[in-house]
Formats: structure tokens, sequence, C-alpha cells
């Protein structure tokens, strides 16, 4: 399995913080976002590679950033080709660009034989919990998985993917940012695909369907092959707008502090 983290977007609402630097590089409590995103996947057992997909303008940031990093994972920068929020192809045409890449593929040391289910992130989601259990859920239905999570607001479900979920937890309907959200559970754009369901993801594209928002490619699947809600243990931080940015910020430098002060005290000690 490999985790792919969606990061060609342009950030245009972030402005002029992501005018010249890709939103996931913005540090959030002294650290860039897309470290703490790896970090909780480089701790799956299952996940050897993280492939990560960002735009022309940006691709020579990553794989700078990427060239200091060391998670105990093998990281795969991939340049999408675009250079305009105009001329995007959108997170899941970003999907397709990485699954015919890897077909080939122009990533050294990935061989495209070994490319099968995928984790899907987006790389502006933060989150502290781990990743493991939905994985292991994935691998035990042996089909695909959401994370869901308990939202209240009624503002932010409207900002959120939203699932409607049988007794079993299979998810009955899906949709992207709804007007008047159907029930109170949130869908981040964390996804487990199997190989067979990403192969569909040309066929989705060749109808014509949104390539946007990741969301809208559940909202097609799940009405076509079993897909399944695992229940995440809090809600990610999504890095949206700049009053986000800065409520990220603050808490993950409040965090950073906290254990910088429990790991002097046991030093003291």
């Amino acid at each position: 399995m490999k985790a792919l983290i969606l990061a060609a977007g342009y950030a245009i609402r972030m402005y002029p913080l992501t005018r010249h630097r890709a939103k996931p590089l913005l540090p959030v409590g002294g650290r860039p976002i897309i470290d703490h995103i790896i970090e909780r996947v480089a701790e799956v057992e299952q996940i050897n590679d993280v492939v990560l997909v960002t735009n022309h303008k940006f691709y020579d940031q990553f794989t700078e950033w990427a060239d200091g990093c060391n998670f105990g994972i093998n990281l795969h920068i991939l340049d999408d080709g675009t250079s305009s929020e105009e001329g995007r192809r959108g997170a899941i045409g970003d999907i397709q660009f990485a699954l015919t890449q890897l077909a080939s593929p122009p990533c050294p040391g990935l061989p495209s034989d070994d490319f099968s289910d995928l984790l899907v992130l987006a790389g502006d989601n933060v989150f502290t919990f781990g990743l493991q259990d939905m994985v292991d859920f994935f691998r035990k239905r042996a089909t695909d998985v959401i994370g869901v999570y308990r939202q209240i607001d009624v503002e932010r479900l409207r900002r959120s993917g939203v699932a409607i979920l049988d007794r079993d937890g299979r998810v009955a309907a899906f949709a992207e940012k709804p007007e008047e959200p159907a029930t109170q559970w949130a869908a981040p754009p964390i996804y487990a695909y199997t190989r067979d369901t990403l192969d569909e993801v040309e066929r989705y594209l060749a109808e014509g369907n949104n390539p946007d928002a990741p969301g809208h490619f559940v909202t097609w699947i799940c009405k076509r092959r079993p897909v399944y809600a695992f229940s995440l243990a809090e809600a990610p931080y999504d890095v949206g707008n700049l009053d986000s940015y800065r409520d990220v910020n603050r808490l993950f430098s409040s965090l950073a502090a906290a254990t910088a002060t429990e790991v002097g005290a046991h030093c003291d000690d």
C-alpha cells in the first residue's frame, strides 16, 4: 500500500501567504504542515512509499523540502505540469495523473507492479491521530473506506464532505459541501481505496464528472461499490483560509510548547 498526498492547489484564498509558497509548506507549530501529515503516514506499517502530487509552480519547493527530510519512508514528488489556478487539474484529476505516472513509472525505486491500494490525503488537513487503525479496518473490510467524525456545527459541515451511513456503517450516500447537510457525519479527505476502485477514476473523469474536490468521487463510487466509514479519533484541522491557518498555528504551537515543557520536566527528573 502507498500513500498519495494531494498538494497541487494554489491556495488563492490565503494570499499573500501562498502567492509564492505552497500551502502545505507553511509552518504550523514551527514545522511545515506537510511534516505533520507525513509523520502520521510513516507510522502505518503497511506503507513504505509516499507519493506527493504538486504543480509546476511549487515543484522545486517540494523537492528541496524532500531533500532535507528523513521520515523513514520513501518520498516521491510528482509535477502535474500546471502553473496557475485556471489550468489546474483538480484533486481527482491529480489522482488520475498520479495513477498514470505510477503505471510507467517515472519515480526511481517505485516499480509499477508494486502499486496497488492507496491511502489518499489532502496536503492541507492537519491531524494528530494515528492512521494505523483505519488502514487495519480497510484491510479487514477489503473494500474502500473513508474517515468520518461527528460535527455538530452546520457551517463547518457545509464546508466538508458529509456521509449518510446505514446501520452497518456503509456509506449509503455522500455529498461534497452540501448546502443542507443530511447528517452530522463529516468526512475529511482521508480515504483508503482498493486497486479495483482506482481503476474507475479514469471512467469517472471520462464521463465528464467534477474533477475538483476529492469527495465528488466518493459520491460517485459509493453508488457502484461498497464504501465503509471509519470513525476517526477526532476532527482534523482544515487549513482553508487565513483565519483557520492562524487558529491551527496557534494550536500546534501550544502543543509543541506543552511537549517541550513535559520533556524538560522529565529531563530534570
